[in-house]
């Protein structure tokens, strides 16, 4: 009786606090994401990205349409507003990627709900994703590794909530943004699943399929083949390459803030509750899928929606911490809310760098707009970019 009493006392007062996990993830998130935030690029795919969204060009690389078509409407929308086309493409990448940030507080109060957890736990989730400066990169440019984290989070906590058809559309979305996420779908389907079974998953990955293959059929080979498709060559990213990158990105950019995704991980599998062995097993899966088919390249963060989606199990580490001695876990509380607070610090500290060197360059590119045959493909966009009308 007891046990029941934990677990469904979260589930009385979600009405009431549903609201205050998400403004606390945004009062974190939105000032530091405006404080960063640049009208301008630091990558060559972003410079061209945005000019094509700029020109009107998204099917250029309609292998990333599904990204491409409606940051194309929404910058062309703002250039009649007088918006740059880099502020608004990078203003739509800072709305996503928070967007994501709040189903990822969602999907981390879920699960942490059913490991015995409390509501206010699944803001863990995103503050541990906010450690990375990975993250603050995909927010505050524009890159469409982003955009496909956070439809991937979309689709799972769509489907995990019985909306089919929206989970359907966020995975079409997803596949139509980058073909290698095709790779991540045996993970995401577990993740999807909840106590009712494989029905929802199964019928929302079938939608997504069958919608995807209307679009490659509709635009063209290129919307799988492209530059950048699942057969394209010049690949340079091997599946023991990528996983070293993956683990890179948990060991260097996060750093001592992996500290409560992996007391999660261990608080998860310790629990051996059916929905913390699926997220397990899910993330297990995608970090395969993604070794595999989607990071191929080496000049992209293809780690980002693995690791976006195992931030959820940092949300579980609270209710481990609560099985120590009282002051233990009151000590070992304070420890992860201040290891937390010093990763935001630091990834948005390293971030600031690289937006402000990116102004510097952007001003130098511009003062000189001269290019030749021999410029490199990433300074032609760049220079492109800064020197357009």
């Amino acid at each position: 009786m007891s046990n029941a009493s934990e677990t469904s006392a979260p589930a009385r007062g979600w009405g009431r606090s549903v609201g205050s996990p998400s403004l606390l993830v945004l009062a974190v998130y939105t000032p530091l994401a405006l404080y960063l935030f640049r009208a301008t690029q630091h990558t060559g795919d972003g410079a061209a990205y945005t000019l094509q969204a700029a020109d009107g060009a998204a099917l250029d690389r309609a292998v990333h349409g599904g990204w491409l078509v409606p940051l194309s409407a929404w910058a062309r929308l703002l250039e009649l507003l007088g918006v740059d086309p880099s502020a608004a493409t990078n203003a739509a990448s800072l709305l996503v990627l928070g967007l994501g940030l709040l189903a990822l507080r969602a999907l981390g109060s879920e699960l942490a709900s059913t490991l015995g957890g409390r509501q206010l736990d699944g803001v863990l989730a995103p503050a541990t994703a906010l450690c990375a400066s990975a993250v603050w990169d995909a927010a505050t440019f524009c890159e469409i590794y982003g955009p496909l984290a956070s439809l991937l989070i979309l689709a799972v906590l769509a489907v995990r909530r019985e909306h089919i058809t929206a989970g359907a559309v966020a995975g079409f979305l997803a596949i139509a943004t980058h073909p290698g996420a095709v790779a991540l779908l045996p993970g995401l389907v577990v993740l999807a699943r909840r106590d009712r079974g494989w029905s929802a998953p199964l019928r929302a990955t079938g939608g997504a399929v069958l919608l995807a293959g209307a679009w490659v059929l509709a635009v063209g080979p290129d919307a799988w083949l492209g530059p950048r498709g699942v057969t394209a060559g010049g690949a340079d990213v091997t599946p023991w390459t990528a996983a070293q990158r993956a683990w890179r990105l948990l060991a260097r950019d996060l750093g001592i803030s992996a500290l409560p995704l992996l007391v999660g991980a261990i608080t998860t599998w310790d629990r051996r509750h059916p929905d913390g062995v699926r997220w397990l097993t899910g993330c297990g899966l995608l970090f395969l899928g993604t070794v595999t088919g989607l990071d191929r390249f080496s000049d992209n963060p293809a780690t980002l929606p693995l690791f976006l989606l195992c931030c959820p199990l940092a949300a579980v580490a609270p209710s481990g911490l609560r099985r120590l001695p009282l002051r233990s876990a009151q000590a070992s509380g304070w420890l992860m809310v201040t290891v937390l607070a010093l990763g935001i610090a630091e990834a948005t500290t390293r971030q600031d760098v690289v937006a402000r060197r990116a102004v510097r360059d952007q001003e130098a590119r511009a003062a000189d707009c001269a290019q030749d045959g021999s410029t490199p493909w990433r300074e032609r966009m760049l220079t492109t970019l800064a020197c357009r009308p």
